[in-house]
């Protein structure tokens, strides 16, 4: 099952006998990706982190040395399209997230 599950990473494709291999229907599906969603799913589940971030989960600006000398904010723009992808990168597989939601 694991060098199915790398053939599977790798976008190779065996056929499989069913005479030499009596689970080559469950290989086959292995290796092409088709439980992919839910086993990242349930990877999520066991790792308790399916709750959906917002940017400043991932930022932590509120560890950072605040210096209140020089330019310190950053064009809004910029802040908002950065908040955007971060969001975007980090809830994807979720499907759902608190920026857009809320």
């Amino acid at each position: 099952k694991q060098l199915a599950f790398i053939l599977g990473r790798q976008q190779l494709f065996l056929e499989l006998d069913e005479e030499q291999f009596p689970d080559a229907e469950e290989l086959m599906e292995i290796m092409s990706n088709v439980h992919l969603n839910t086993n990242f799913q349930s990877l999520a589940r066991e790792l308790d982190i399916m709750e959906p971030k917002v940017p400043e989960d991932i930022y932590k600006s509120h560890l950072e040395n605040v210096r209140p000398y020089g330019p310190t904010n950053v064009d809004s723009a910029r802040q908002n399209l950065a908040a955007s992808f971060v969001n975007g990168f980090v809830n994807c597989a979720f499907g759902n997230d608190k920026l857009l939601a809320e």
